[in-house]
């Protein structure tokens, strides 16, 4: 595993797989699959995820074709797939599954699909190889719906990734008020430190945060 970054609050790394991301013979070419699905080209796409296997294909950089939901805003496009019985769980090469994606994503369709794919049972809270889940990325982006979404499914509030960071130091280190409001609302621990040190409150002090200081201040102990 590459280098993790050193700070509790910076852009949780999507780095360059290293293991099983080489193109090998029968490996699945999911670029058409995903350029149909950009294009909205719901009736080639049907017809493909009926074929027998195609639901079980894999590209060289893990991707099923599930990921094409990560390619188009087309509401029938976007049925379509999540209609499919596609394992809304699969994780890429980073161990990224597709609401991890969509957690972050500028989309505005993405927490429609989020919500889509809870509603398929999709896991909340399954960790990349980071140790990152979901509401980690939704945090760092300031995704409010996404985040509310993943929380009323089940989400762990707490989980650390690998730097020891929360969704809420996350959140804190952006000036994110609503996003550390909902946190807090459920349970989110203020004191809870980074392996670097940083916490929620240190890293909104250090920015100037000030009404997310005041907040993190009304639910500490």
């Amino acid at each position: 595993m590459a280098q993790e970054t050193s700070s509790a609050a910076e852009t949780p790394v999507a780095e360059t797989p290293t293991d099983g991301a080489s193109a090998t013979a029968g490996v699945w070419d999911s670029e058409p699959f995903f350029a149909a699905a950009a294009a909205g080209e719901k009736r080639a796409l049907r017809k493909q995820l009926e074929t027998e296997g195609f639901v079980r294909r894999v590209d060289a950089e893990g991707r099923t074709p599930l990921f094409a939901l990560l390619h188009t805003d087309d509401d029938e496009v976007i049925e379509v797939l999540v209609a499919a019985p596609l394992d809304v769980d699969a994780q890429d090469a980073d161990g990224r599954t597709v609401l991890s994606h969509l957690a972050s994503s500028s989309s505005e369709a993405a927490a429609g699909i989020v919500a889509r794919l809870l509603g398929r049972g999709a896991a909340p809270s399954l960790e990349d190889r980071f140790g990152r889940g979901p509401l980690a990325y939704a945090a760092h982006a300031n995704k409010l719906a996404v985040a509310r979404s993943l929380l009323e499914a089940g989400a762990a509030v707490d989980q650390r990734d690998g730097n020891g960071a929360t969704p809420l130091i996350y959140a804190a280190g952006g000036g994110y008020y609503q996003v550390v409001a909902l946190l807090l609302e459920h349970g989110a621990d203020p004191s809870t430190v980074a392996k670097n040190g940083a916490t929620a409150r240190a890293l909104a002090v250090e920015r100037n945060y000030r009404r997310v200081v005041r907040l993190l201040d009304r639910h500490s102990g």
